[in-house]
């Protein structure tokens, strides 16, 4: 793996692990003071918001990030760009959802939702500005600050949420506190790219970066929907406040593998954009290939020990009262492993120029995921949902790694992939076997048992000392 490429993994490796630390206390302290029924209104308005966001946080600013890796020297006039761009259309989505909240609401079935959608909209366009800078930075590989704004946001969203709930303002004051967060990071965010847009001003057009940015938001919100879906088909199938409460929680749960692991693709996302724009297929087929190697190695093992230690997990993080989400859970683990390729390999494909293609890809699962969940829930209830998720984002991992192949001519190492799969089968019945062992002892078991992954790699030759001297350069800074 380059190591810079790999440095930059690390840093978002450590801002990842701080977000989701972040959302652990959130959604585990509002789980237990709110209570399953008012929790599960708060999940649904947070992940309803995450849909405008994404219209916002993905398209301008990653054509502002691909265009500012490409070529640094008209840095400024892109940022000077993008940043009209993402004014206006922040404003406009923003007065859209707010008036939608009463037909959100109605489509929902639970018409009390309506005041929560509105407060939740001003949450749009701060999230806006700080994902545009957080890309700015992404694009000069800046990921050490990248990573910094990255980490104030999640703490200063933590401490937001808690202070406004405690204050008295319970559902209004979480849905609040989530904007506090971007706010921070967007100032920091600003501090460290001040003075940097104010020359050269005209030498980028607009229409670039439009025919860009509008694939990958028809895609991210596409993919974004395809991720909360299952979550708004159960509220809206089983019209249970509870069950969306139980929901919830295995879905957050089940998304760690995918927030961490799905960081590689914003280290890759300027690395593959210079080096296609500067047409080194060597290059862009090294990073490829290495880069799952190392994803695979660390993804699989831990959907296999989450997954099959499902019960404790959740009782250990939630309680015992949200048990009945443990089967779900178990299952989304599998799905959100999935995705997580999937997106990577979506990630690929639009650094490289080809943002039309994802797009292109995601829209072929939507009907899919309609049909998947409409079928399945009233039949299997939750357990349905999480099917319905899992079936969808295998077959988007398909379609997009196809394409990879046949567009770089490379994928994964076959015989890489072989070992991992099969060390990591040892490993699911190793944690099987351990499943009866206290909650509290987890956190223990999950490092016994990458510990004993680790050293059976090692020991078959698939984790080799040209990759513990890699890791070494990239955790202290050589290279």
């Amino acid at each position: 793996m380059n190591i810079s490429l790999g440095r930059g993994t690390l840093y978002f490796t450590i801002a990842q692990v701080m977000f989701l630390a972040s959302g652990y206390v959130i959604h585990a302290g509002l789980g237990r003071i709110l209570g399953p029924a008012s929790y599960g209104i708060f999940g649904v308005v947070i992940y309803l918001v995450t849909l405008p966001q994404n219209l916002l946080n993905t398209g301008i600013p990653l054509a502002a990030s691909k265009y500012i890796a490409e070529d640094n020297s008209r840095a400024k006039a892109v940022m000077h760009k993008t940043t009209k761009l993402q004014l206006v259309s922040s404003l406009i989505v923003f007065w859209v959802y707010f008036l939608l909240a009463g037909a959100f609401s109605n489509l929902l079935k639970s018409p009390s939702l309506c005041n929560y959608i509105k407060i939740s909209a001003f949450i749009i366009p701060v999230s806006a500005f700080y994902s545009l800078y957080t890309n700015f930075l992404n694009g000069f590989r800046w990921y050490d600050k990248q990573a910094l704004v990255l980490i104030i946001s999640s703490m200063t969203k933590v401490i937001g949420v808690f202070m406004l709930v405690l204050l008295g303002l319970r559902l209004y004051g979480a849905i609040l506190g989530y904007l506090m967060g971007p706010l921070a990071g967007l100032a920091v965010g600003w501090y460290f790219l001040k003075g940097e847009g104010e020359k050269n001003k005209n030498r980028f057009k607009y229409k670039k970066i439009i025919n860009f940015a509008i694939p990958v938001i028809v895609f991210s919100i596409t993919i974004n929907f395809l991720i909360s879906a299952d979550l708004f088909f159960v509220k809206g199938i089983l019209m249970d406040n509870i069950q969306a409460g139980y929901y919830t929680a295995a879905s957050m749960l089940s998304r760690v593998p995918f927030y961490i692991f799905s960081v590689l693709g914003s280290a890759l996302f300027p690395a593959i954009s210079r080096s296609t724009a500067l047409r080194d297929i060597e290059q862009t087929q090294n990073y490829i290939i290495n880069s799952m190697r190392y994803l695979l190695m660390f993804l699989i093992p831990t959907i296999v020990v989450f997954s099959a230690t499902s019960n404790n997990l959740i009782n250990l993080c939630y309680s015992l009262k949200y048990l009945p989400a443990s089967t779900s859970l178990s299952i989304l683990f599998l799905g959100f492993g999935f995705f997580t390729v999937f997106s990577i390999f979506a990630n690929i494909i639009t650094a490289s120029g080809k943002p039309r293609i994802a797009m292109l890809a995601v829209l072929l699962l939507l009907p899919i995921c309609i049909i998947l969940n409409t079928i399945l829930i009233p039949r299997y209830h939750l357990e349905g949902a999480a099917l319905a998720t899992t079936i969808t984002s295998f077959l988007g991992s398909c379609i997009t790694g196809g394409y990879v192949f046949i567009y770089f001519k490379v994928l994964i190492n076959k015989v890489s992939l072989a070992k991992i799969c099969g060390v990591s089968i040892v490993i699911y019945f190793m944690a099987i076997l351990c499943g009866s062992a206290s909650p509290l002892l987890l956190p223990l078991l999950y490092v016994m048992l990458l510990l004993v992954y680790f050293i059976m790699l090692f020991l078959i030759k698939e984790l080799r000392r040209e990759d513990l001297k890699t890791f070494k350069k990239i955790i202290y800074g050589q290279g």
